[in-house]
């Protein structure tokens, strides 16, 4: 598993800084030596809690490596989430 958190660093100094959210890219096991699919999860932090929304990425060439597929899985989960209906992103 892949996880990435993602940190404000305060310019008000470090007793401010907060984590603002974080990704799990997990590899699910199905895929083959040279590609992998992944499921995705995406927790953001809200005023009225931790907002989460998932998604897969599907047949990821391996050999493009970690930030690749960072890009990928962003892209793809927050494309699926706006397709559902009109919301704020």
């Amino acid at each position: 598993m892949l996880r990435i958190t993602i940190t404000l660093d305060s310019a008000l100094g470090p007793e401010h800084d907060r984590e603002l959210g974080w990704i799990e890219i997990v590899n699910d096991g199905t895929g083959t030596e040279e590609y992998g699919n992944y499921d995705v999860h995406l927790y953001s932090r809200k005023q009225d809690g931790l907002e989460q929304i998932s998604g897969r990425v599907s047949s990821f060439l391996r050999t493009r490596g970690p930030l690749d597929l960072l890009h990928r899985a962003i892209h793809d989960v927050v494309a699926f989430r706006a397709s559902r209906g009109p919301e704020r992103l």
